[in-house]
Formats: C-alpha cells, structure tokens, sequence
C-alpha cells in the first residue's frame, strides 16, 4: 500500500471517505430516479386456456421426468413431433 507523505497519516481515511461517500451518493441518486416514474402496470392474469396449456405442459415434464429417474440406462421415449433433446 502507498505511503502517506504527510504528518497525520489519515490519506488513506480521507480517500475511503470520498469513496464511501460517492457510493452513498450514487444510491440516494438512483432511489430519487426510481421514484420519479411511475410504477409498471400490474401483470394480467392468465387465462382458462393458459392455465390448462401449462398444466399439461407441466404433466408431461413431470411424467418424463418420472421416467428418467426410475430407468437408469434407456433415454425416455418422445412422442411424434416433440423435440428431443441429446
């Protein structure tokens, strides 16, 4: 670490205080800009078709997943027009 030249030895305080005073500065600065706009919109819920869409998708994860666990060396089986992943 650098030297201080001077008497009273408190450069390296000095220049931690600037630092610590920029960060301070820099968060007060950022809090202000984010209480300036306005809050996003609330997410819309999803609908009836979504919800079942992603429970069968779900399912089906969960099933493979099923399967992968209890076999140990056969890959799990894909249905027609699924991607599978090597």
């Amino acid at each position: 670490m650098a030297n201080d030249n001077n008497d009273d030895g408190n450069g390296s305080l000095i220049v931690g205080l600037i630092i610590l005073g920029m960060c301070i500065t820099v968060m007060i600065y950022c809090g202000i800009r984010q209480m300036m706009y306005p809050a996003p919109p609330p997410p819309r819920d999803m609908s009836v078709d979504q919800r079942n869409y992603l429970r069968k998708v779900r399912q089906q994860s969960l099933d493979r997943l099923w399967y992968i666990a209890r076999s140990k060396d056969r890959p799990p089986e894909t249905e027609v027009g699924s991607v599978s992943h090597a």
